[in-house]
């Protein structure tokens, strides 16, 4: 079956969305100059040591989605075998920025019409498949198969997971496009009795965390809980002064100035598996020992 160009039919709870790859900014972006990334790179350094949660995260603009990597896999031109997840055997070859290929496919006979049915897969950015289309063959005088007619594919549907690693044996669906904001996960409440009467509570932030949200299909926003620490102090102080500076504001201003307006994939494939595998004895030595 060739593929096509995607229908735009969404129904049936079916998700239908243009490709990851536009989205991450990976097409007809203009290159970064040296001096930028490596400015990039060094404030995302500073950042990961301010607050080291960001380890499970890169910078789409520093580190953009790895369907290079996957694409590496296939020759232009080429039709390589890979495996699924259950080791099932898929033929995929280059397509507009994927790797793209029929599953599932059926093929009947009746009254003299073979029809030969099938969807479509494209591992990219993210896997999308189309649902089934089909076929006919009818034999010419010469007893050859000929097309005789088509239909269409289904709609467009887009399971979670962004692609977000890739070896020589094998490419991971673990990742999400993210959006990320610092936030003061714990507050610090020091409560003491001023000299003159009466009491003072000032705030400061005891722990930096983050707030997640993603527009990935499937994905949506992670915001843990924020609570508190409550201190009571029993030495007077001089409550006409003003409370002590925080020291994390500076640092939750300069995260998010990093932060801001950029995207991020999450990098995290532990206690995931693979979605692709580039050999079947890869993959079911693989499954043998993550049961």
């Amino acid at each position: 079956m060739e593929v096509n160009a995607l229908p735009t039919c969404c129904w049936l709870g079916l998700t239908c969305l243009p490709g990851l790859a536009a989205q991450a900014g990976m097409a007809d972006a203009p290159a970064a100059t040296s001096a930028r990334e490596a400015s990039l790179a060094d404030e995302w350094r500073w950042a990961r040591s301010a607050l080291p949660r960001l380890s499970g995260y890169q910078p789409l603009d520093l580190e953009p989605v790895p369907v290079g990597a996957l694409l590496d896999w296939a020759p232009e031109g080429k039709t390589i075998l890979v495996y699924d997840w259950d080791c099932r055997p898929i033929r995929l070859s280059r397509f507009e920025g994927t790797l793209a290929g029929d599953v599932d496919e059926k093929t009947t006979i009746e009254h003299g019409i073979k029809r030969v049915e099938a969807s479509t897969v494209r591992y990219g950015a993210e896997i999308s498949y189309l649902g089934s289309g089909w076929t006919e063959y009818e034999r010419d005088a010469r007893g050859r198969w000929v097309e005789a007619g088509a239909g269409a594919p289904g709609c467009l549907n887009v399971p979670p997971g962004t692609l977000n690693r890739v070896t020589r044996t094998a490419a991971w669906y673990a990742g999400a496009i993210v959006f990320l904001k610092a936030v003061c996960e714990t507050t610090r409440r020091t409560t003491s009795p001023c000299s003159g009467g009466g009491q003072r509570t000032c705030e400061s932030c005891a722990m930096l965390g983050l707030e997640v949200e993603s527009h990935s299909p499937g994905m949506g926003m992670y915001r843990r809980g924020r609570s508190g620490v409550g201190i009571e102090k029993t030495k007077p102080i001089d409550c006409s002064q003003p409370c002590p500076e925080d020291p994390s504001k500076e640092t939750l201003e300069h995260l998010n100035r990093i932060l801001a307006k950029r995207r991020f994939l999450t990098t995290r494939t532990q206690g995931t598996r693979p979605a692709l595998f580039r050999s079947r004895k890869t993959c079911m030595r693989y499954r043998s020992k993550h049961r």
